[in-house]
């Protein structure tokens, strides 16, 4: 709803090196709307949109505060006789997110996955440290590369929200639905209106802590001098003869001289998360993991991802008391239940690939933490002859036979075949002595472009549509003896779209409004690499 003022929008270009940073704090925690809604996905027309893709821009704004994705664009192709993938938007603007698409009859995989995150992001209160107050003027963009030390997060609120929904509860600034804050930070306050000030004495007389210097004027000239007098002496009651440190005033305290970072470690502060590998800074360069934190009674619930266009390996400790369960956003299962209770935080193991995400949850329980038990992974390489079957009257009418996984456009064929867009068979067979169906066993990819749907003796097993490329526990599907092994691969529609913007119109088997550029190059598509079953052994 873009006349709505709190449901902000972002947009997030495919181009890897695009993210989004347009706030959604504001409306969200403050006026405690459940959810905020953000157009997704805006980018520029090119049919390689990949759901990895898709996954980590969205990873990205949710931690941010996003919780409800609305595509740019759904298309509705009602002509049925129309060469595909059919319309997508009339410009170059927008997400192909439509009936056409190759990966369409997988599409509620990746729904569901934003739906299950949509879900979990909007359990709950926000948990934040600081409140940011944009302060009194019509000016009230932040800067949006801005940063709190690493574990810190923060709100913002404008000056509806200081005066009528901020007021003060054992020391910490409070809204009626119960969120805290640690701290008021007022960032810009050059000029500043007499009711501001009036309610920043009152939550410092109460016990709240201030961090900013004192504004230079008031911010309308209403009143006259009358108003500039109760402006000046606002100000000298709060920060009077007041050097850089930190004053206490009342049951409050006031900041005064220091940037936000310094700020907050003078106040000694405890950060929400730490990560082994990095220290509590700002700018902490791309080992950062990036996490959300909400909480629902007793139980915490922080949302962790990757770094941008990195993977992340490290132990993290997250503020809060009891045993923790790491759950998988992709599939919605517990991954892991080892954790240790150190101090005020619950320490557990993180291995996430790029665009990867988990849910933490911590419940305030006894119940006992399970040790770290050591194990060994016993690969079966698949060095079996594949075979690739494509569908006919796309260039590749009989099943090819390779010992080698490579990309589609690499194969030993046409053209036209090396342009091939849509869905692919692949086939092999491995043996196996003895099972142990008490252990865990998976399927490891190298590389997968981009959907891969796997069988193993006739049983569907899962789908693969980002890294890490892994399907886990399919045990109940093995047999000892030879096992067969199929899987359907599915492209994006972009080579083909190349291919045939360099052939005569009459011979084209595809169509669309607006597509890649005509001398663009062929993209990897199908099975790259190894693929290897793997079993834990002790």
């Amino acid at each position: 709803n873009h006349g709505d003022m709190h449901a902000l929008v972002f947009c997030a270009g495919l181009n890897k090196n695009i993210y989004s940073r347009l706030s959604v704090r504001f409306g969200n925690d403050i006026y405690i709307r459940r959810g905020v809604s953000a157009e997704a996905f805006t980018s520029t027309l090119s049919w390689d949109d990949h759901w990895q893709m898709w996954k980590e821009i969205a990873n990205v704004n949710m931690v941010e505060g996003v919780t409800h994705l609305i595509f740019h664009t759904y298309t509705h192709n009602p002509q049925e006789k129309l060469l595909p993938p059919g319309t997508s938007l009339g410009f170059s603007i927008g997400s192909p997110f439509l009936r056409g698409q190759t990966w369409w009859q997988y599409m509620p995989i990746l729904t569901k996955y934003f739906a299950r995150c949509s879900y979990m992001l909007e359990r709950g209160k926000p948990v934040s440290d600081i409140l940011w107050y944009m302060g009194d003027e019509l000016r009230h963009k932040p800067d949006q590369n801005f940063e709190l030390p690493f574990g810190f997060k923060y709100d913002y609120c404008n000056y509806d929200g200081l005066l009528n929904r901020i007021d003060v509860k054992d020391g910490k600034l409070c809204t009626p639905d119960g969120i805290e804050y640690k701290a008021l930070w007022i960032s810009e306050n050059k000029r500043m209106r007499i009711e501001s000030l009036e309610k920043i004495a009152k939550l410092i007389e109460k016990g709240a802590t201030i961090i900013g210097n004192p504004p230079d004027s008031i911010a309308t000239l209403s009143g006259g001098k009358s108003a500039e007098d109760k402006f000046a002496k606002l100000v000298n009651q709060i920060w009077a003869n007041k050097t850089k440190g930190i004053h206490k005033l009342g049951k409050g305290k006031v900041v005064v001289g220091m940037k936000i970072d310094e700020a907050i470690f003078a106040l000694d502060f405890k950060p929400q998360v730490k990560n082994d590998e990095v220290k509590h800074q700002a700018n902490a360069g791309n080992t950062k993991i990036l996490w959300s934190h909400r909480r629902v009674g007793d139980t915490d619930i922080y949302f962790v991802c990757a770094p941008k266009e990195n993977s992340f390996g490290s132990g993290v400790e997250f503020f809060g008391n009891g045993s923790a369960e790491v759950w998988d956003a992709t599939t919605g299962k517990v991954v892991n239940k080892i954790s240790q209770q150190k101090g005020n935080y619950v320490r557990t193991y993180l291995r996430l690939a790029k665009g990867e995400a988990n849910f933490v949850i911590i419940r305030n329980n006894k119940s006992e933490q399970k040790p770290l038990s050591c194990s060994k992974m016993r690969p079966y390489k698949l060095d079996t002859p594949w075979t690739i079957v494509f569908p006919k009257g796309w260039g590749i009418d009989k099943p090819i036979t390779t010992d080698k996984l490579v990309a589609w456009k690499d194969l030993n064929v046409s053209p036209e075949g090396k342009a091939f867009s849509g869905t692919a068979k692949y086939s092999t067979t491995f043996t196996i002595d003895e099972i142990d169906h008490s252990r865990q066993w998976s399927i490891h990819f190298d590389k997968v472009d981009m959907i891969a749907d796997v069988y193993i003796n006739g049983q569907p097993v899962g789908v693969i549509w980002s890294e890490p490329y892994v399907l886990n526990d399919f045990s109940k599907h093995l047999k000892v003896g030879k096992n067969t092994i199929d899987i359907f691969v599915t492209s994006t529609w972009f080579n083909r779209l190349v291919f045939d913007l360099n052939q005569p119109e009459e011979k084209r088997k595809t169509w669309t409004l607006f597509g890649p550029a005509k001398d663009s190059k062929l993209r990897e598509s199908g099975i790259i690499g190894e693929v290897r079953i793997v079993s834990d052994a002790e």
